[in-house]
């Protein structure tokens, strides 16, 4: 059985903060003082997980759910990317759950 993990985005306390216009966001991390031009879909995404502690289940669901997949291993795709792209920002931590 592959472990389950929880993602850990970074909250609300770290002051992320987020501006849009267009079809754009820029993501700016206090924690870092890196700013980040990403598309308002991705911006959208990383908001709404920011205050939440996410299971890879529960967060893979709602990925599911704002974008229309066509196959299953698409789905997998967009969200090793979506995954991919939140480590690369410094915004996420995974945290296993050792107690399955």
């Amino acid at each position: 059985m592959a472990p389950n993990f929880f993602f850990q985005f970074v909250s609300y306390d770290s002051q992320i903060r987020f501006r849009y216009w267009f079809d754009e966001c820029a993501v700016y991390n206090p924690l870092t003082g890196d700013t980040h031009l990403v598309d308002d879909a991705f911006g959208n995404m990383l908001q709404k997980f920011c205050d939440n502690r996410w299971s890879q289940a529960e967060c893979k669901d709602f990925f599911a759910e704002q974008f229309n997949f066509e196959s299953p291993a698409e789905l997998e795709d967009g969200f090793k990317l979506f995954l991919s792209n939140c480590r690369y920002l410094n915004v996420l931590e995974f945290e296993e759950n050792v107690l399955n």
